[in-house]
């Protein structure tokens, strides 16, 4: 619990923090209370956070109100409920964000701050070993730099160090961290935000929103560290160490990890159809279990695919099909040619991934076939029967186009086929895709799974 003094519209109120909820009231020598011009109530407020201080630790806390507080009087005494606070300490001004998250032990190879020199082949039967931290200047990376809000914003990756010398605990635990560093700021907004975008980040380099965030640090002008604290996150976090090794490895887009960014910063890149839980639409694959029993009633997740699919399409091709497609088969401009135009374009990226699914549920690969099925039940669902069921092959080519869209988002920052390819592998095929391949004797890329 904190108590202390808040200031509002050059009044001063005493507050108290119980658990989520704040409670204000003006300081008793205030007996009355500004009103603001042409309103005849009680002040509004008309900013999205409020600064108090803790009267007893110094610390600056901000807080965060439900968004439907802001448009409502404060009657006093009065109470609010939040949605977050920040921690701080003696200072206001925030220069660096980081997170801390599981999911980032496979993004950020945690090998590359180990020295294993001194590592023996016959330490088994000695059962001696001697590793080593490398230095924190051997272990930054540094990955970019972006822009938000007219503030440059500079990206690396670090990996902390805890060293724990009790019996009960491991010894030496090495995390990885992303890191944000900006010119001092007290725009908690800004901070809020910066932190959001950060998040869809590693939404697109996992394929899920389930994120095992560990810690998010907040590191103020003088080196103090705080912290912000979410009291609205409904979203359960899976810490499975598998779901975690589906992801896209930085040294695969290394140089291009901070334009990926900064186009997720400015909204240019589709992400509402990254699911919540990776297991829920992919895990099927290798199971190797029949589509139909997965994606039947999986309305929601078709639309916002092909919805990513046309986003995707515009901003890679504008609004012209090449003549290619343009024949009988199918008619100018429509889902099916985009589709079919796509799918050719990256043909070297996503056929091999678009054999495997197809063979999984015992069906030929037939480009013109996917892209027909699939233009047809969008339809379908955009004239309102959501309960028609999946037909054709509509459910084995939104998986196709969930591949592809990766390889038409990927394709904008030069990185290449063969990476883009084992990107996609490693994000949604495990073992059974490389027994594949073997048995068709087209295993000619190294897919890191």
């Amino acid at each position: 619990m904190y108590t202390g003094k808040l200031t509002f519209k050059d009044n001063l109120y005493d507050f108290k923090l119980v658990n989520k909820t704040l409670f204000i009231k003006p300081k008793k020598e205030q007996v009355e209370i500004k009103q603001i011009e042409g309103c005849n109530s009680s002040p509004q407020i008309e900013t999205k956070y409020l600064i108090g201080k803790d009267e007893f630790t110094g610390k600056y806390l901000v807080f965060f109100p439900k968004r439907e507080i802001l448009k409502q009087f404060i009657l006093y005494p009065h109470q609010i409920e939040l949605i977050r606070i920040i921690e701080l300490g003696q200072s206001k001004y925030i220069k660096s964000i980081s997170i801390c998250a599981a999911e980032l032990n496979s993004i950020y190879n945690l090998k590359n701050a180990i020295d294993f020199n001194n590592v023996y082949e016959d330490y088994l039967e000695t059962g001696v070993f001697t590793v080593a931290s490398k230095s924190y200047e051997e272990t930054n990376l540094e990955v970019g730099k972006v822009k938000a809000n007219n503030i440059n914003i500079a990206i690396d990756f670090r990996v902390r160090r805890s060293l724990k010398l009790s019996e009960a605990e491991t010894p030496l635990t090495l995390e990885p961290i992303l890191n944000f560093s900006f010119q001092k700021t007290e725009d908690y907004e800004f901070i809020i935000n910066l932190l959001y975008k950060a998040m869809e980040l590693i939404y697109f380099l996992c394929y899920k929103r389930s994120i095992a965030v560990k810690e998010v640090n907040l590191i103020t002008d003088k080196e103090e560290k705080g912290q912000i604290i979410e009291y609205q996150n409904n979203v359960q976090i899976i810490n499975n160490e598998e779901t975690h090794k589906r992801r896209i490895v930085y040294s695969l887009i290394a140089g291009s990890l901070s334009d990926i960014f900064q186009d997720i910063i400015d909204k240019n890149i589709y992400l509402n159809h990254i699911p919540i839980y990776y297991n829920e639409y992919l895990d099927h694959i290798e199971n190797q279990t029949n589509f139909e029993n997965n994606f039947s009633k999986d309305v929601s997740r078709f639309i916002l695919v092909c919805a990513a699919f046309e986003y995707e399409y515009k901003r890679k091709y504008g609004k012209k099909v090449p003549k290619l497609f343009e024949s009988t088969n199918f008619k100018k401009n429509t889902l099916a040619n985009k589709i079919a135009f796509a799918l050719t374009e990256h043909k070297n990226t996503i056929e091999l991934f678009a054999n495997y699914i197809c063979s999984e549920n015992k069906k030929t690969y037939s480009l013109e076939r996917i892209a027909k099925d699939v233009a047809k039940q969008r339809n379908i669902f955009a004239h309102g029967n959501l309960y028609a069921g999946f037909k054709g092959n509509a459910n084995i080519g939104i998986s196709i186009l969930t591949c592809l869209i990766y390889a038409m988002q990927l394709s904008h920052y030069k990185i290449s086929e063969a990476n883009i390819q084992e990107i996609i592998a490693d994000l949604f095929f495990h073992k059974g895709l490389l027994t594949y391949l073997k048995e068709k004797e087209k295993y000619n890329f190294e897919a890191k799974l």
